[in-house]
């Protein structure tokens, strides 16, 4: 009998041991799966951030050649392309002081990270909600 018992608990040890090593490997599954989802995002908005940039800058010259021929001066042009960004400039400022810019990347930063998966809705696991 004694011996049925600890053929018994070294089964279910093993078994226990082999459920914790399985629920790390997909903790870390899991983890690496909303990181590569994230870097990617980020790779992306990067690459549209650059291409943008670079509209910018030829819409930039393009007004400024634009307004000079209306001004018939090149200061006046580019000057008033200038005086648009700096009032841009202003604007994305005061919405950085009211931290309006940093709570919506922090916001899709996080809904990013607790995003349901399959695998959350499968074992019947809660998520926190928004």
């Amino acid at each position: 009998m004694e011996n049925n018992s600890q053929e018994f608990f070294e089964q279910y040890k093993a078994r226990v041991i082999r459920y914790i090593t399985n629920r790390i490997l997909l903790a870390k599954l899991e983890g690496v799966s909303k990181v590569s989802r994230l870097v990617s995002m980020m790779v992306t908005w990067m690459l549209l951030g650059i291409i943008s940039c670079l509209i910018l800058l030829f819409l930039s010259f393009m007004g400024g050649y634009f307004f000079s021929e209306l001004f018939n001066s090149y200061f006046k042009g580019f000057g008033l392309v200038a005086l648009i960004y700096v009032i841009l400039l202003v604007i994305i400022i005061l919405l950085m002081k009211k931290q309006l810019l940093k709570k919506f990347i922090a916001g899709k930063i996080i809904a990013i990270i607790f995003e349901k998966t399959a695998n959350d809705e499968e074992d019947g696991r809660e998520q926190p909600k928004d």
